[in-house]
């Protein structure tokens, strides 16, 4: 007689409170970090303007936010690559040529960006060009 589902309940909140869904798509090509970063500010600027002051405003999915962990993430294994080429060869050809590699692998990966910018070209596309 008690007894009800998890999902009962959720209805049953959910009905009490009433709630407004928006949700924000990046156009193609454009930063999603930035995008998340203006949607939230405006949201903050609009409360007790637009937004009433008793709305409780919740971000639920921040796209940008997780963009921007994994940029970072993969810059940091990047570095731990390039260190760990750079000892790997300091120990066995010497020092001279552990710096060329040290310097010659980020310039290599870096020499991509600016001119796919310059084209026009997502960075994603890349590899795809023949």
């Amino acid at each position: 007689m008690g007894a009800y589902s998890k999902r009962q309940a959720n209805v049953s909140l959910s009905s009490a409170l009433p709630a407004v869904t928006l949700t924000v798509a990046k156009r193609k090509g454009t930063n999603a970090i930035q995008i998340a970063d203006r949607v939230i500010e405006k949201v903050n600027l609009l409360k007790g303007i637009m937004i009433p002051g008793d709305v409780d405003v919740t971000v639920t999915r921040n796209y940008g936010e997780t963009a921007e962990e994994k940029s970072n993430e993969l810059l940091f294994h990047m570095l731990i690559a390039i260190v760990s080429v750079s000892v790997l060869i300091m120990v066995t050809l010497g020092l001279r040529e552990s710096g060329i590699v040290a310097i010659a692998i980020p310039v290599t990966l870096a020499l991509p960006w600016p001119f796919s910018t310059f084209m026009g070209i997502p960075l994603t596309g890349l590899p795809c060009l023949p």
